[in-house]
């Protein structure tokens, strides 16, 4: 299992989820082709710490503990200690303390930000995802390897100041003048040029991706890999970020699982964040964990029906600043009602 998640990407920043932007996303838009690509994905906290906590724990925040920028419960299962009890090797690379929803889980595997170029070095990825599949080979071991890049998130990549800290320089740049302003956005040339920088960012991220799944395929993993793509929450601008708005919590989820799952195919039923760790081990043949929220969606990557899928709920409890701040939200294809 390979779970790869970008930081601060919105929705429609791919070309895969509807962009126009020339060139932005070639490797994605290729995975895309091969995957099951979700019309209505949503993540259910838009802040990285607690919506990385109900990826790995597939309960809503307020039921695995991480409201915020802290860590989950001590009696709160995860897919990190259920997967290495299963007998499989753990990785992270990068957001390792994000993504690691509790003080008492050790990683088999793990590379930080300092180690990946700022998080921004495709090169660097690319040359930890080969040592962990050699380690994995020699132990002779099934891997669950989250792999998180630090792209798109700020700050974005300023030509005019080039890449620091070991990041390597994107693929291709975008001149303010080509680039898509949200419509969320008011579209005035500062933010045009700040615009430009995130989509800078974001060609890195999809160089990052593409390096990745290089790396897996000469490691012979492949056809025998399931792989998930999502981002954590919206880009890292006003309306799209720390809040329950469309655009903070719509996210582009996209699943491989060669020999199973419907490649090339899009589902417009409603998933979200708390159903990837059921959908994980439905997969993989492992029992369910009491105290989950959330559900497989096994049946619909198998082009089946799936009652109950028309609707999410999403949620904000406390930011960065460590206030409580609650916002609810119902979501569904034509409305998000706010509390």
């Amino acid at each position: 299992v390979l779970l790869f998640t970008a930081d601060d990407l919105g929705c429609d920043s791919l070309g895969c989820f509807g962009s126009t932007m020339p060139d932005i996303s070639p490797h994605l838009d290729a995975f895309a082709r091969e995957s099951m690509r979700f019309e209505n994905a949503h993540v259910n906290t838009a802040i990285c710490m607690p919506s990385r906590s109900v990826l790995n724990t597939g309960r809503y925040s307020h039921n695995n503990g991480a409201m915020g920028f802290f860590k989950a419960f001590d009696s709160t299962p995860t897919i990190i200690e259920t997967l290495s009890d299963a007998g499989y090797l753990t990785g992270v690379l990068g957001k390792v303390d994000h993504s690691t929803p509790k003080e008492s889980i050790t990683w088999d595997f793990s590379y930080d930000q300092s180690d990946l170029g700022h998080g921004r070095s495709p090169q660097k990825y690319a040359s930890y995802c080969r040592d962990f599949f050699e380690a994995c080979r020699n132990e002779n071991k099934p891997f669950y390897l989250m792999v998180n890049s630090h792209d798109p998130h700020r700050p974005f990549y300023n030509p005019e100041e080039g890449p620091s800290g070991g990041a390597e320089v994107p693929s291709r740049l975008y001149d303010p003048d080509e680039i898509e302003v949200p419509g969320f956005l008011p579209d005035l040339p500062l933010v045009r040029k700040e615009v430009s920088w995130y989509y800078n960012s974001v060609k890195r991220l999809d160089d990052t991706f593409g390096a990745v799944m290089k790396v897996l395929q000469e490691a012979g993993h492949a056809d025998d890999t399931l792989v998930a793509f999502l981002s954590d929450n919206g880009m890292a601008v006003p309306f799209a970020k720390c809040n329950t708005y469309f655009a903070s919590t719509h996210t582009p989820w996209l699943t491989r699982w060669p020999g199973e799952a419907q490649g090339g195919s899009t589902c417009d039923d409603f998933i979200s964040g708390i159903d990837f760790l059921p959908t994980v081990l439905d997969a993989i043949r492992l029992p369910m964990l009491d105290g989950m929220d959330g559900r497989s969606f096994v049946p619909l990557l198998k082009g089946e029906a799936e009652e109950g899928r028309d609707f999410v709920f999403t949620q904000i409890d406390s930011k960065a600043g460590g206030a409580a701040v609650p916002m609810r939200c119902v979501q569904n294809k034509q409305f998000g009602y706010i509390f």
